[in-house]
């Protein structure tokens, strides 16, 4: 559970490069695969509602990591385990996006609310069957502001591609996600162990085309410039 590989192992475990395992693990392990399906299933029937939502209000809003990359890279989206979704928003749209929230259940954490702190808001959801649905609210990619202009919404949104699984929901273009992935891990979590964003950054690379890797090549050289502009700044 640590590193959030646990469903994957499972998948490997119970499929047929499994085979050597003793049946009690197989059978542990294709019980894990069950709950992760049903899991999933709740995940992804809140999401497409509550996406379905903000589009009907006229929000634009992208969905960002793990709560997309299970749908756009992984093999089977169960695989990607996650215990909230991440929403990229433009600024303008907060007080908008929290209205929604509201009205379908959602509560706000008590938290820091400094502009310059934080650029996110975090929204829970407990429902019927007492699972907690969890939404981050994000009008930046990063809440160190050195790289706040790394990937900003009014960029990303003309770059968006659709989720069918999620009703049309959108999410970050592939290059988009790459280099957040990176990103995320530089901004917030330096040499953090947790090799699920590791494995993220394996699936999204292994989809890019040869273009798409030029692509990457080129944002992350302008945003290599940027930040060194915004620490000569400071």
């Amino acid at each position: 559970m640590q590193h959030w590989l646990h469903v994957c192992l499972a998948w490997r475990v119970a499929g047929e490069a499994g085979a050597s395992w003793a049946d009690s693990v197989r059978r542990d392990a294709r019980a894990m695969l069950a709950d992760a399906a049903v899991l999933e299933e709740l995940q992804r029937r809140e999401l497409a509602d509550l996406m379905a939502a903000l589009c009907g209000t006229g929000i634009q809003a992208l969905l960002m990591k793990g709560a997309a990359w299970a749908y756009q890279v992984y093999p089977v989206p169960m695989l990607r385990s996650r215990d909230d979704t991440d929403l990229l928003i433009n600024a303008a749209d907060r007080g908008r996006v929290a209205r929604v929230l509201l009205a379908k259940g959602y509560e706000p954490a008590a938290e820091n609310t400094a502009e310059l702190a934080t650029a996110q808001r975090h929204y829970r959801r407990v429902d019927t069957r007492q699972f907690m649905h969890a939404i981050d609210v994000h009008w930046r990619v990063t809440n160190p502001l050195v790289f706040a202009d790394a990937l900003p919404f009014a960029r990303a949104w003309p770059r968006s591609v659709p989720i069918a699984a999620l009703g049309g929901a959108r999410a970050l273009c592939l290059v988009d996600a790459l280099l957040l992935a990176c990103l995320h891990r530089l901004a917030h979590h330096g040499d953090d162990s947790h090799l699920v964003w590791v494995y993220d950054i394996h699936w999204l690379a292994s989809r890019l085309t040869s273009d798409e890797w030029q692509d990457v090549v080129a944002q992350a050289a302008e945003n290599v410039v940027k930040c060194s502009m915004e620490l000569g700044g400071n």
